[in-house]
C-alpha cells in the first residue's frame, strides 16, 4: 500500500519521467537537423574541391591533349560531380 507522504515522490518521478523523454526527443531531433547541415556542409566543400580539380584537369589538357591519364580522371571527377550533385538535391529535399 502506498502512503500519502510517497506520493508527491512519485508525481516527481513521473513528472521527470515525462518531461525527461520530451527533452530527450528534443536532443534527437537537434542532432539529426545538425548531421544533415554537416552533410549538406561537406557536399559543398567536397564540390568546391572538384571543381578545382577538374579545372586544374581541363588546364592540364589544353597543353597536352594527348594525355590519356588526364582525360581518364576528367572523366571521373565528372561522374564524381554529378553525384555530388544528385547528393545536394537530395539534402535539399529533406529540409
Amino acid at each position: 500500500m502506498i502512503s500519502f507522504k510517497d506520493i508527491p515522490m512519485l508525481v516527481g518521478l513521473g513528472a521527470s519521467v515525462v518531461t525527461g523523454s520530451f527533452y530527450v526527443h528534443d536532443i534527437k531531433r537537434d542532432v539529426t537537423e545538425l548531421g544533415r547541415e554537416y552533410r549538406s556542409h561537406v557536399t559543398e566543400q567536397q564540390e568546391i574541391s572538384l571543381m578545382e580539380k577538374k579545372w586544374k584537369l581541363e588546364d592540364r589538357l589544353k597543353s597536352n591533349p594527348d594525355d590519356m591519364s588526364a582525360r581518364r580522371e576528367l572523366e571521373l571527377v565528372n561522374r564524381l560531380i554529378d553525384k555530388n550533385a544528385a547528393q545536394q538535391e537530395q539534402l535539399k529535399k529533406e529540409k
